[in-house]
């Protein structure tokens, strides 16, 4: 794993600790007589559709093999006697909160897997831990092998979080939540939360933020002279340090149809309208245009450029 300092404990912890406020971390006991079960909250909260027997069961573990992350077996437990059944099912699952740290959660990135025990898995997210998480906010179907996509029950399935990447050992929060769809009242392509139970998007935290390492300001007639160094003042820092900018004010002699800012990898675009004066602040423009680069930033026209050098915003020369 390459640079990973993340121990185990300290993602195993912060999941629970998740778990304690909407991640599913435990299992229900008995079964319910309907065709659906959702875990949430640590209880089980079932449909009003009655149509036969889900008893699903899942746990949080730690991961082994010196693998830094968590692993939630999934079962639909065998009846118990002889009057009582359990059906093969659909597996969904969704975030439910969005991760948090203390620490960039840009710089960690994760890889959520889906195993049979069979030799059959399958990628259910991978990449930074941001990006992967508010992409399964609206639910996703929990499939190892595409041939047979019900759990059977006797069976286990394992939906892995690994830690692949990390800078830090600051602990990780999210909420994770598990559906499971009777297979033979359901299709299994109809996705059993609507929009109204979607979380909203997983923004980014001033601690996931890249600083701003320039502004531009354009326009299509220039801004020569409209706008210098004192007319920027940062507002918000991403450190104590005030070395990483995060928020900036500034002020205009002339109209500005476009700000681009420069944070991270990224460029972003805001659109001031013609303003004189606002706000911008690092991950909440648009993403800059294929012909925009940090020598040439401006979409259209020309602008004035400054740089964060030494703690403070300094004009480019021309």
């Amino acid at each position: 794993m390459k640079d990973a300092q993340l121990s185990r404990r300290n993602v195993l912890s912060a999941i629970v600790v998740a778990g304690g406020s909407g991640s599913l971390v435990g299992a229900g006991t008995g079964a319910l007589f309907t065709d659906e079960e959702v875990f949430t909250n640590n209880a089980v909260r079932a449909s009003t559709d009655v149509g036969g027997v889900v008893d699903l069961d899942v746990t949080v573990e730690d991961l082994s093999n010196d693998r830094d992350g968590v692993r939630y077996p999934i079962t639909l437990p065998l009846a118990e006697s002889a009057t009582t059944t359990n059906n093969p099912a659909y597996i969904w699952f969704r975030t439910l909160e969005c991760p948090t740290s203390e620490g960039s959660l840009d710089d960690i990135e994760i890889r959520i897997t889906v195993s049979d025990g069979e030799g059959n898995s399958e990628v259910l997210g991978e990449g930074r831990i941001p990006d992967v998480l508010d992409d399964l906010r609206t639910g996703t179907p929990v499939v190892p092998v595409a041939e047979d996509p019900c759990l059977q029950p006797g069976k286990e399935w394992v939906v892995e979080v690994e830690v692949t990447e990390t800078p830090h050992d600051e602990p990780i929060s999210f909420g994770l939540e598990f559906y499971a769809q009777q297979c033979r009242y359901q299709s299994g392509t109809t996705n059993p939360w609507d929009e109204s139970d979607v979380i909203a998007a997983c923004e980014p935290t001033d601690g996931s933020k890249h600083a701003i390492s320039f502004i531009a300001f354009c326009a299509s007639d220039g801004l020569e002279g409209a706008i210098d160094e004192a007319d920027l003042t940062v507002t918000k820092w991403k450190d104590e340090t005030g070395t990483e900018p995060l928020t900036v004010e500034w002020e205009s002699d002339e109209a500005v149809e476009t700000i681009v800012v420069k944070a991270g990898k990224g460029m972003e675009n805001f659109y001031p309208g013609g303003a004189t004066s606002g706000t911008v602040e690092a991950g909440g423009g648009e993403p800059a245009g294929g012909s925009q680069s940090p020598p040439d930033p401006c979409p259209s026209g020309s602008g004035l450029k400054f740089e964060f050098v030494d703690g403070a915003f300094q004009k480019e020369a021309n």
